[in-house]
């Protein structure tokens, strides 16, 4: 949406059904354990939000930034509530993962993250604040 796209096509959403056992992906990854220990339990879904929460999102999406939502899983929960695109019915199309493919969350070096912020803050944006409002970071005393 930040980049102006007025059409996203949705595959992989299944909101943590527990009917299937499986997960979109391997959520085993050291990195992504890393980010949310959670992941490490055999459950293999996340807890974060529900079905409603996630439905509300994209109808808000939807109706506010005047795009369109698909899904592009014709047999998927998602597809029970986001309409499919008409290609989708046409057309029939099989991923091949390269060997190599990345299959874990990649995370920047701490050195990447420490001039990010750099750049990013001016000297009036000295503390860094979380979701909560609590003060995570003294920007100055990290960066100077």
């Amino acid at each position: 949406i930040i980049f102006g796209y007025e059409n996203i096509f949705l595959t992989g959403v299944d909101f943590y059904d527990k009917s299937k056992n499986y997960y979109a992906f391997n959520s085993k990854k050291n990195n992504l354990i890393k980010l949310n220990p959670s992941f490490s339990l055999n459950h293999n879904r996340g807890d974060f939000h529900s079905k409603d929460v996630d439905l509300k999102a994209l109808d808000f999406l939807m109706k506010n930034y005047s795009i369109n939502i698909y899904s592009v899983s014709p047999n998927s929960i998602l597809s029970r509530y986001i309409k499919l695109p008409d290609c989708v019915n046409k057309n029939r199309f099989k991923i091949i993962k390269k060997h190599d493919y990345i299959n874990d969350i990649c995370i920047p070096a701490d050195s990447a993250v420490y001039d990010y912020y750099k750049k990013v803050f001016s000297k009036s944006d000295k503390i860094l604040y979380d979701t909560n409002n609590n003060k995570l970071h003294n920007i100055e005393q990290k960066i100077n």
